[in-house]
């Protein structure tokens, strides 16, 4: 069943464009996918325009969680 059948709202990041570096006008393709599961990342707090200005890493799996016991993502 997709987001609309369901009624969910569209994500924050719906439309968004994504750079491939800082200083570079190249997009990266981005394919929007519904969550499976839940991954515990690190990040650099600095945020520019909403999003991460550093690294995000993925650290390891969080199997004994689902995508529902996660708060949804709201920039600042």
């Amino acid at each position: 069943m997709s987001r609309e059948e369901r009624n969910l709202p569209l994500p924050p990041w719906e439309g968004r464009t994504f750079a491939a570096g800082w200083g570079t006008c190249e997009a990266l393709p981005v394919t929007l996918v519904e969550a499976g599961g839940v991954v515990e990342v690190r990040g650099d707090t600095a945020v520019d325009a909403g999003r991460w200005r550093g690294p995000v890493l993925g650290l390891r799996p969080r199997t004994g969680m689902s995508p529902q016991d996660v708060a949804l993502f709201r920039p600042t």
